[in-house]
């Protein structure tokens, strides 16, 4: 992670943070909270071709939306 050139990345473009390393950004607009996040079951099954692993990340994307929804 190279903080210097990420924030080059979001002052041009918030939305970009799901392009960074992290697979989730939270930032603030104009007094507002904004997330996003990269779930995992919406990229798998473009990488592989594993039902296990689709459940998997289905998962975790669902542990993911629960953190989301309690901030």
């Amino acid at each position: 992670c190279k903080p210097a050139i990420a924030y080059k990345y979001l002052s041009e473009d918030l939305n970009l943070g799901i392009f960074m390393p992290c697979s989730i950004s939270i930032y603030e607009k104009e007094w507002e909270v904004y997330i996003s996040a990269r779930l995992p079951e919406n990229v798998i099954d473009k990488v592989v071709n594993n039902k296990k692993l689709e459940k998997m990340s289905k998962e975790v994307s669902e542990e993911m939306k629960w953190v989301i929804d309690s901030i």
